[in-house]
């Protein structure tokens, strides 16, 4: 029997020559425990094995496992309510992607200040399919409240904050205006026809590695998100890269002028700087590496090969979104064109180390 299901553990995709895991969810690796004990022994007692579990439950991943029954559906992103644009007298400072326009309304110099250091590596026109007014409104206690065209976007904040919340929103407001496969909290660098991503939660170093990697001659496709269209490829998303506090000193050195930008404020209370990128990709790319970096303090850089299955895993800790709902279709798109790429884990300190072995990754 073939097909997928989303039990609220993982999606599991099964065809005719066996089972290919899916994006798992809090209770997989219960479901995983499970499926390697039938695998050996179909008609196990799982309720003497695991009598904390309901029965009910267990029966059900038993009728999944075997074949027996097949379920449903994934979630998705829901579409970023950005309002209707409208022209207007105001004088306005426009930049584009290949999927939006933007013009911002600068209220006084220093948010040109902080907002123009974002976006001045991007186009200065105003001809993408999608059109965005963006304003700010001055509320009480020196908050100020982001508007794009005619609607309010996130909780009025201070002006060290608004322009995160700003790139934020035009992120999503750019991968949403195309139709997209699955966009992950990935960054993505380019470099002759290699293409590697680094899937990964926050606090990994991934943009402190995607930065690093730009030093040595790659290609920026993306910093927040790797976004994987219909058609098997990568889409630029051409944003500059988000730097925590912590990685100022470490990338100084690559990049000296890091450290006369302006700082930002995040939600959470740390500051960032922001990275405009030279070098960005404008094509689309076909992945050729996953790797999932982790920063840790001590450990010689080292590579190590993983499964398709625990690349899945990883993918979910680290965030994605969908388009629409998840059929069979574009799950065997996802497992063709994305899990396809042979995928690792970086464990690394020295930021020379770590660019040094995906270089070697990419043949370079």
């Amino acid at each position: 029997m073939s097909g997928y299901f989303d039990d609220e553990s993982l999606i599991l995709y099964q065809n005719e020559s066996g089972r290919v895991y899916g994006f798992e969810r809090e209770s997989a690796a219960l479901f995983l425990q499970i499926d390697e004990i039938l695998a050996q022994s179909p008609d196990a007692r799982l309720t003497t094995l695991f009598p904390s579990i309901p029965d009910t439950t267990l029966e059900g991943y038993r009728k999944l496992l075997l074949g027996d029954e097949e379920y449903g559906e994934e979630s998705y992103e829901p579409p970023l309510n950005i309002g209707r644009w409208r022209a207007d007298a105001k004088a306005r400072e426009h930049f584009s992607t290949s999927e939006i326009s933007f013009s911002i309304h600068y209220p006084n110099d220093k948010f040109r200040r902080l907002l123009r250091n974002l976006f001045s590596h991007l186009p200065s026109s105003d001809d993408a399919p999608k059109r965005i007014n963006i304003d700010f409104i001055e509320k009480r206690d020196g908050l100020w409240q982001v508007m794009f065209n005619d609607r309010s976007i996130g909780r009025p904040s201070s002006a060290e904050s608004v322009p995160l919340i700003v790139q934020e929103n035009l992120i999503i407001a750019h991968y949403q205006a195309q139709p997209y496969l699955m966009a992950m909290h990935a960054g993505g660098i380019v470099r002759g026809d290699q293409t590697v991503i680094f899937p990964a939660e926050s606090g990994s170093g991934k943009s402190t590695l995607t930065a690093a990697m730009l030093s040595e001659g790659f290609e920026l496709l993306s910093d927040e998100i790797a976004l994987l269209g219909y058609d098997g490829l990568l889409r630029p998303v051409p944003f500059a890269l988000n730097i925590k506090e912590g990685s100022w000193n470490v990338l100084e050195k690559f990049y000296p002028k890091l450290m006369e930008g302006p700082r930002y404020l995040r939600f959470d209370g740390q500051y960032v700087r922001f990275l405009p990128p030279d070098n960005l990709t404008r094509k689309k790319r076909r992945v050729s590496s996953i790797i999932f970096p982790k920063y840790t303090k001590g450990k010689e850089a080292t590579l190590a090969p993983i499964t398709s299955c625990e690349a899945l895993r990883r993918i979910r800790l680290a965030g994605y979104q969908l388009d629409r709902p998840l059929s069979r279709e574009n799950f065997e798109k996802i497992l063709a064109n994305l899990l396809s790429a042979p995928a690792y884990t970086l464990e690394y300190e020295s930021l020379h180390e770590a660019a040094e072995t995906i270089k070697k990754v990419c043949g370079a």
